[in-house]
């Protein structure tokens, strides 16, 4: 199972683009997996997952995260989403995995990553935003037995939050930018891009 993002990008700014800016695609390895279709401005960064006492890659949004689900072949009508809230409980060293919803998605068709009155629910009591004790987990589902599926981390942050990480991201962008040039620069063609 493979991410994208709408639209595709030269090669050149394919590094930009993971990190910070809207419609980044990848491409598929295998034609019958299903592709997660990401909608959207994100910034590509890390959430704690309090259940697994880790940090993941996530992609943070704004807003309640659009996605479509694609099948590199068409042979797949359907697939099952479930999308949890991974928090830690209070008190303890622990986290909990909260399913929140658990559906059946056609592909190629738009959905949302939480249900509209959760979203606004907890985007008005501000447990939204709960970034440092908070992360959502999408789990995309391969096959009808439920047996083999993909998990994809997300976390969502206020207007100011946001706005931050894409300065943040817009700076490393640029920064490995230039350090890539100089050792091209220093090294001529031997340097591995």
């Amino acid at each position: 199972m493979h991410l994208f993002h709408k639209s595709r990008m030269a090669a050149g700014i394919l590094f930009l683009s993971a990190l910070f800016l809207p419609n980044l695609s990848l491409s598929s390895y295998a034609a019958s997996e299903i592709q997660v279709v990401l909608e959207g401005n994100y910034v590509e960064g890390k959430v704690n997952d309090p259940v697994t006492k880790s940090t993941r890659t996530a992609y943070i949004y704004n807003g309640n995260p659009e996605l479509t689900l694609r099948s590199g072949d068409g042979a797949i009508s359907s697939a099952e989403l479930i999308t949890y809230s991974n928090e830690y409980v209070e008190g303890a060293d622990c986290g909990v995995r909260n399913r929140i919803v658990k559906k059946s998605v056609p592909l190629n068709t738009d959905t949302k990553l939480l249900p509209e009155e959760y979203f606004q629910t907890a985007q008005g009591n501000g447990s939204l935003y709960d970034f440092a004790n908070r992360c959502f987990v999408l789990r995309v589902y391969r096959d009808s037995g439920d047996s083999s599926y993909e998990d994809y981390y997300f976390g969502i942050v206020d207007g100011n939050m946001y706005q931050e990480m894409q300065k943040n991201a817009a700076e490393r962008a640029a920064e490995k930018a230039a350090e890539d040039a100089k050792r091209r620069q220093e090294l001529g063609p031997l340097v591995k891009r």
